[in-house]
């Protein structure tokens, strides 16, 4: 009808308005991929082009592999780095509801004049939702130094810091709960605090048609609502996202427009996946053997430490029965048609674009062929012998072949031909949507100084930033200790599919089991190794690993051993790694903390995010034990998570579940007298959390 024709016509013009500021402004920086050149094109037009960005994505890749695949970084030059991703939330200043902010791009560009921006150790950029930003590191820490593990925390916090006291002039507050609780649901989000709410729905979304976002909600760059809109049509349907819904005593099965499917939470657009926040970490190795070593070892352990970080429990104002964000994404952006979801089909793609990783790509000697089971990917046989007549193994070149069985989704029409010699937008364009939970990384061009990484990506966003630091740490001193110790974490694919799926289960870090090996030493001298000597294909001179003995562990197990089936666990090594290196003494008390934190949660001594959140909200007194999510107990939520991101959390009592009670299970939280806003923040910065009384 005309008044939707209109209302599409006003969300196209003000989409529009918004990417030309943007576009603007990142002209200005160059940032990288986000460069503009020209429109973006709509998939269907892109069709006929297709083939050539492949042909010239694989060439540039070999051009980079031609450059570095020799080339070796020292040990004491490494580096590494992580990544922290924020909502912007405010509150009506009446209702106290909370809605996302919109501007993040504005608020960004306007930081980053201030001198305090320049003088700061903070590095903000763009990520998928207008509400949502990344904050980073300025500079990469060192890898050789047991200081960087301890001080990440310091730089975490510093991040924030910078971010919440320019946001505070606008009413706005950065939260770090890794699913938005009211993503979705009706008038959740706002361009600018104090204006109306986006209300746009269905055929007015001009990029997702979604009947629960409003497009308004996406980055304004044009490389976002066009991979919204390309994933969508290459598909031939909107996406389809279902997870279980947390079925309470009053929770409606009732089959609706809105819930078409009984018993689950149905979302239908990109935003509610990349809407999610993440810690992401990415090591720098001495060379490419090195990469494709660590890549399979931490492979294996990314559903373990998924789990451990699980933190997102409420999708579209409702209660989930999984805890982990990963399958939201997975689904949010599976642009497979419905032959390549069907496995009776010849052109059958076993997994989402944005899945566990499907294979393994190093020749070490513990990666057995049988590893490699399951539906695997099958790339063009031409591209596989062409990239080995270009000289890389077979493990590799199925690799590389396999991110180009996709399409590429974002293809600007004055950035087709260029020179494959200065540029690898094209190779890009396949690597950066290939979103897997390790991703192998080459170095960024040929002439970059920057040596091949290895990018951990499985773990949910925490509460604080103590919590951040901590699961930062424990991974990287597994990193450390796998590149120092003899130890063998493969098995096959299958079963680490199976441990991520199991990972989403709620409270699965306590009530279920993975698979794992109890034989992870590769020999008895497995404090020292032969993987520099040998260019990381052999751990030790003994020839092929022994087969694994797999067995169901619970993840307490895992990182503390178990005698009984003769394994020896993660943390017991991980201490008797900090000894044997020398780590100083304050370091190695640290790093003991961040273990403890994390073999809490395994104990059920301390709250995963997931547990935190989900018990606020069947505590409270608005709860209806209806699975619903009000918007007073959303406010309620955001407003705890945003408080007790901003306070230097090192005293985790507050999760304890034995020595003190749950802010969750007084009787007498009063969340209006404690959470007022006021110019200091939103509490009296005089009371101890501002929570309760029964909290020291």
């Amino acid at each position: 009808n005309i008044g939707a024709r209109n209302q599409r016509k006003m969300l196209a013009h003000l989409l529009k308005k918004r990417a030309n500021f943007f576009i603007t402004n990142i002209s200005k920086r160059k940032m990288g991929y986000l460069k503009v050149n020209g429109k973006a094109m709509p998939f269907p037009d892109s069709k006929k082009v297709i083939p050539y960005i492949k042909e010239h994505g694989i060439k540039q890749f070999l051009n980079v592999y031609h450059t570095h695949a020799d080339k070796k970084v020292p040990f004491d030059k490494l580096k590494w780095g992580d990544e922290l991703e924020f909502h912007l939330v405010t509150f009506d200043k009446e209702t106290q509801e909370p809605k996302v902010v919109y501007n993040a791009a504005e608020i960004m560009e306007e930081l980053k004049e201030l001198p305090e921006y320049e003088e700061s150790e903070v590095n903000i950029q763009p990520e998928y939702g207008a509400w949502m930003i990344e904050a980073v590191p300025k500079h990469p820490f060192e890898q050789s130094t047991s200081d960087s593990l301890v001080n990440v925390l310091s730089s975490m916090t510093n991040r924030r810091m910078v971010l919440k006291d320019y946001l505070r002039k606008h009413n706005v507050f950065i939260n770090s709960m890794a699913s938005y609780p009211m993503l979705g649901s009706e008038k959740y989000g706002i361009v600018k605090p104090n204006e109306e709410a986006c209300t746009s729905k269905g055929d007015q979304n001009i990029y997702s048609t979604s009947l629960f976002t409003n497009d308004e909600s996406i980055n304004p760059h044009p490389r976002f609502g066009t991979l919204t809109r390309n994933i969508r049509l290459r598909r031939g349907e909107k996406v389809e996202i279902r997870v279980p819904l947390f079925v309470d005593e009053n929770t409606s099965l009732e089959k609706t427009m809105e819930e078409p499917f009984p018993g689950e939470i149905y979302m239908d657009s990109m935003a509610f996946g990349m809407g999610c926040c993440c810690l992401q970490l990415t090591y720098e190795t001495t060379g490419i053997n090195h990469a494709r070593y660590l890549h399979d070892q931490l492979h294996v352990l990314s559903p373990i430490m998924a789990a451990i970080s699980a933190s997102s429990p409420i999708y579209k104002g409702k209660l989930a029965d999984i805890d982990l964000r990963w399958t939201v994404i997975s689904q949010g952006v599976d642009d497979r048609t419905a032959e390549e979801r069907n496995p009776s089909s010849k052109q059958y793609v076993p997994k989402s674009r944005y899945s566990t990783m499907n294979h393994y790509i190093s020749n070490h000697q513990y990666v057995d062929q049988s590893h490699l089971d399951g539906d695997q990917y099958e790339p063009d046989p031409k591209v596989i012998e062409y990239l080995m007549s270009e000289g890389l193994d077979y493990r590799l070149a199925h690799h590389i072949a396999s991110l180009f069985i996709r399409d590429p989704l974002v293809i600007f029409d004055q950035a087709i031909e260029v020179d494959d010699t200065q540029t690898t937008a094209h190779f890009e364009n396949f690597q950066s949507t290939n979103w897997n939970s390790v991703r192998f990384k080459p170095p960024p061009s040929a002439e970059s100084t920057i040596g091949w990484r290895v990018e951990f990506r499985t773990m949910d966003i925490q509460i604080t930033d103590y919590e951040n630091a901590a699961l930062t740490a424990f991974v990287g001193l597994l990193v450390n200790m796998l590149n120092e110790f003899d130890i063998n974490f493969m098995m096959p694919i299958t079963k680490v599919d199976e441990n991520m799926n199991t990972a989403h289960k709620k409270d699965s870090i306590l009530n279920d089991k993975f698979w794992f090996r109890s034989n992870i030493l590769g020999s008895e001298n497995y404090t020292q190794n032969f993987l520099q000597q040998s260019d990381y294909t052999q751990s030790n001179i003994f020839g092929n690993a022994d087969k694994e003995n797999l067995h169901l562990m619970s993840i307490q197990q895992i990182l503390e051993g178990d005698s009984s089936i003769g394994y020896k666990g993660i943390i017991p090594l991980m201490v008797e790694y900090m000894f044997l290196k020398g780590y100083p003494e304050e370091n190695q008390k640290q790093l003991m903390e961040y273990i403890e934190l994390i073999s809490k949660r395994a104990k059920g001594e301390l709250k995963t995010g997931a547990k935190f959140i989900r018990d606020i909200a069947l505590n409270h007194e608005n709860y209806r034990k209806d699975s619903i999510i009000t918007p007073k107990m959303a406010s309620d939520i955001l407003k705890v998570t945003t408080e007790m991101g901003n306070l230097d959390v090192r005293d985790m009592g507050i999760y304890n579940v034995e020595r003190r009670k749950n802010l969750t299970e007084c009787s007498h939280l009063n969340m209006e007298k404690m959470y007022l806003t006021s110019s200091e923040g939103l509490i009296d910065p005089s009371i101890s959390f501002g929570i309760c009384s029964c909290i020291p």
